[in-house]
């Protein structure tokens, strides 16, 4: 979410969306280096981003978990 100018993603806090600032490297088609802001621990929403507001309470479906 945001823009290259203000890089922004939704990571997941037990079961709280939270809305994280980040900072970019380069980008390559749809690759993106990301410089700072995640950890390899941290849970990034990948679908349904755009409907998501901050401090919201999510539940997380894996690829294949959809009936």
């Amino acid at each position: 979410v945001g823009s290259v100018e203000n890089p922004q993603v939704f990571v997941v806090d037990g079961k709280i969306a939270k809305l994280r600032d980040i900072t970019l490297g380069g980008i390559s088609g749809l690759n993106v280096e990301v410089l700072s802001g995640l950890t390899t621990e941290d849970t990034v929403v990948v679908n349904g981003q755009y409907n998501l507001r901050d401090n919201v309470e999510v539940a997380i479906v894996k690829q294949g978990d959809r009936p």
